[in-house]
């Protein structure tokens, strides 16, 4: 169950922001320079108390960010902001010293970022002995917001798993229990429809309800501005579940500049847009593009979305391609 530490992070809002590498492998350094952005036009603190200054934001190559030695007391903060992943070979010099083993790439990123977007569990739930690394490595107050597994979202699709949940949510209570775990997100698929509405509120109600809890639907049903989104956001909001809030239109604006965006365009949804928040802890993820000041109208209207309209909830997520 969530402990009584964690009830400042919910009563504060905070942001996770990062940049996805794309197909070609290009680098993810653009990753910082987006947090810095959205940071500094949320009000938040990361870049002045990081030593990310407007002069090395501005600049491709943002030079190396020195750990702070002292416990980052992330609680406290009134932002999350962080990245997809926390190991990249290409912050060498910017996250964690150059030369650093990737087994530590997760202390040093802890101690910069207070949160991270973990996509990897989506397609492979590690093993126990790993989750109590990650605890063990994670800086007091810091949150993994982790992706359901494929194999209960995607492939069983919700029906028939009660022991990959079973499995999932005993490895998730290893985070729990030592407060690191932030809202973990259920991503079904585009044949996901209304029908199985039932379905979805049967597997919600099973799970822990005091847990952090976020559900992101792609089939347009889940869209009519009637009474089917209706039916839905009031079962959220009974639940206190948020709805993933998916932005893709930064990654559309505009006509691809290259291979990586052309893919995207194809393979990204482009569901309608919503700012509807249904629990405490809204999540949105913001699709953006290679170029950063292409999307500079899209950061500064969710900037204020936070400002305005999120800031008594819990958590935002912010997620942007690279």
């Amino acid at each position: 169950m969530i402990s009584s530490g964690s009830n400042l992070a919910r009563t504060t809002p905070s942001v996770v922001i990062g940049c996805h590498e794309q197909a070609l492998g290009q680098p993810k350094v653009k990753a910082i320079w987006s947090v810095t952005k959205i940071s500094r036009q949320c009000g938040s603190e990361w870049s002045d108390r990081k030593g990310c200054s407007d002069e090395i934001r501005d600049k491709k190559d943002l030079g190396i960010l020195q750990m702070d030695p002292t416990n980052p007391e992330w609680d406290s903060w009134l932002y999350r902001i962080g990245c997809p992943v926390w190991g990249c070979k290409e912050w060498g010099g910017i996250v964690y010293p150059l030369g650093t083993p990737s087994t530590e790439y997760l202390s040093w990123y802890s101690q910069h970022f207070p949160t991270v977007e973990g996509n990897s569990t989506f397609y492979a739930v590690p093993p126990v002995s790993t989750f109590e690394k990650w605890r063990d490595q994670a800086a007091p107050g810091f949150k993994f917001c982790f992706k359901f597994p494929k194999s209960i979202s995607h492939d069983k699709q919700l029906t028939f798993c009660d022991v990959e949940l079973k499995d999932w949510l005993h490895k998730l209570s290893i985070l729990e229990e030592a407060d690191h775990l932030g809202p973990t997100f259920l991503q079904l698929g585009p044949s996901f429809a209304y029908k199985s509405l039932d379905r979805l509120e049967k597997f919600l109600r099973a799970l822990p309800n005091q847990w952090p809890w976020a559900v992101e639907l792609r089939h347009l049903d889940w869209f009519d501005a009637g009474p089917q989104e209706t039916r839905l956001e009031d079962l959220l909001r009974e639940l206190q579940i948020d709805r993933v809030l998916f932005d893709s239109r930064p990654l559309n604006s505009l006509d691809p500049s290259d291979l990586t965006e052309t893919a995207s365009q194809v393979r990204k949804p482009k569901s309608p847009f919503r700012t509807s928040v249904t629990g405490t802890r809204p999540m949105v993820r913001l699709i953006g593009r290679n170029n950063p000041n292409e999307v500079t109208q899209y950061w500064q209207f969710w900037a204020t979305q936070i400002n305005d309209s999120f800031a008594r909830f819990g958590t935002v997520c912010i997620h942007c391609l690279d």
